[in-house]
C-alpha cells in the first residue's frame, strides 16, 4: 500500500484504498488486460479450434494463426509480470533531467565566491530556474504550479518568495503559522514549515491537511509514508482558490545529527483532483532537498562575507 495508516481512522479509509486502488491500476492495468485479452481470444475461437484439431491436425493455418496469437498475448503478458523490461514514464525521465540539471546549478551556485547582493541575485536565478523545472516535472495532463514560501522574519508567518512561470501565486502572500491555541487560522503551508512534515491537501473543498511522516531504517516500511490524522486548516485568498489539490514539502537541512533548520516551504497546487501518489511525494522530497542544501551553502557565503 502506498500511504500507511489510514485503516487506524476508519472515516479515512476510505481514501487510503482509493490512493491503493488509484496506484495498482496504473501499476498493473496493462498486465491485467494483457490476461483478460488471452482469456477472451481463447473462449472465442476454442470452438473453431477444437474442431479443426481432430479433422485436419495442427498444421492447418488458421489454426495456427490462432494460437500464435494466443502464444504472444501470453507471453507480452508473462513479460509485464515479471517486469523484464526498460520501460520508464515522461514524467521519470523529466525528473532525471531535472535532478540532473538541478545538480549542475547547486554545483555552480556553492563554488561561487560572489558576496552580497550578487550572491542574493545568483541563487534568484537558481530558484527562478529550480521552481519552472519542478513544476514541468509535476506538470503531466493536468498542469501543476510551484511556490516557494519562508519564514516571515519578524512575524510568525510564511511568505511567498517566488513561483514558477505564470504561477497564479500573488507576490503578497501570506500564511499565519499555526497557534497553540487556535490552529485553524492557518494553512496547509503553515501546518508543513511548524511541524517539518509533508502536508496534503487531497480536496480543497473538504479543508482538510493530512500529514505524513516516514520511518527510519529499523521500522518494517522505511520506504512508504505514514498517514498522521488530518487537520482543520484553511486561511482563504479568494484569488487563490483556483486550484484543487495542493503539497506541501519542508524544505530544511541537518544542522547537526538530530536538529534540522528550516528555511521555508515549498508548495505545489493543481487543478486536478488528488493526483499525487506516493512516487510524486518522495520526488518532491528530493527537490525539497536539492533547494535545501542551496539555501544553506547562500546563508553559510553570507555570514562569512558579513
Amino acid at each position: 500500500m502506498p500511504f500507511l495508516g489510514g485503516s487506524r481512522f476508519l472515516r479515512y479509509w476510505a481514501w487510503t484504498a482509493w490512493k491503493w486502488l488509484q496506484v495498482h491500476s496504473r501499476r498493473y492495468l496493462s498486465h491485467i488486460l494483457a490476461l483478460l485479452l488471452v482469456a477472451l481470444v481463447a473462449y472465442r475461437e476454442w470452438d473453431e479450434v477444437a474442431p479443426l484439431r481432430w479433422r485436419y491436425g495442427w498444421h492447418r493455418p488458421p489454426v495456427w494463426l490462432v494460437l500464435l496469437i494466443v502464444l504472444l498475448t501470453l507471453g507480452a503478458a508473462v513479460w509485464e509480470i515479471i517486469g523484464n523490461k526498460l520501460s520508464t514514464s515522461r514524467q521519470e525521465i523529466r525528473f532525471v533531467f531535472g535532478v540532473r540539471s538541478l545538480l549542475l546549478g547547486l554545483e555552480k551556485l556553492a563554488r561561487t565566491q560572489e558576496q552580497g547582493d550578487k550572491n542574493k541575485a545568483r541563487f534568484n536565478e537558481f530558484l527562478e530556474s529550480f521552481l519552472d523545472i519542478t513544476a514541468s516535472t509535476f506538470s503531466g495532463h493536468s498542469r501543476v504550479d510551484t511556490g516557494f514560501m519562508v519564514k516571515h522574519p519578524s512575524k510568525e508567518s510564511v511568505l511567498l518568495l517566488r513561483s514558477s512561470r505564470q504561477a497564479p501565486y500573488p507576490e503578497s502572500l501570506e500564511i499565519p503559522l499555526p497557534s497553540g491555541t487556535d490552529g485553524s487560522k492557518t494553512g496547509p503551508a503553515g501546518v508543513c514549515f511548524a511541524r517539518t512534515q509533508i502536508v496534503y491537501v487531497p480536496k480543497k473543498k473538504r479543508k482538510e491537511a493530512w500529514p505524513f511522516s516516514r520511518g527510519d531504517d529499523k521500522d518494517e516500511y522505511p520506504d512508504r509514508f505514514q498517514v498522521e490524522p488530518p487537520c482543520h486548516c484553511w486561511v482563504a485568498v479568494a484569488h487563490l482558490e483556483n486550484f484543487r489539490s495542493v503539497l506541501c514539502v519542508p524544505v530544511a537541512v541537518y544542522s547537526n545529527e538530530n536538529e534540522r533548520t528550516r528555511f521555508g516551504v515549498l508548495n505545489f497546487s493543481t487543478k486536478k483532483r488528488d493526483p499525487f501518489v506516493d512516487r510524486d511525494l518522495l520526488m518532491a522530497e528530493c527537490f525539497a532537498g536539492i533547494l535545501g542544501q542551496a539555501f544553506a551553502a547562500v546563508r553559510r557565503r553570507s555570514k562569512k562575507g558579513s
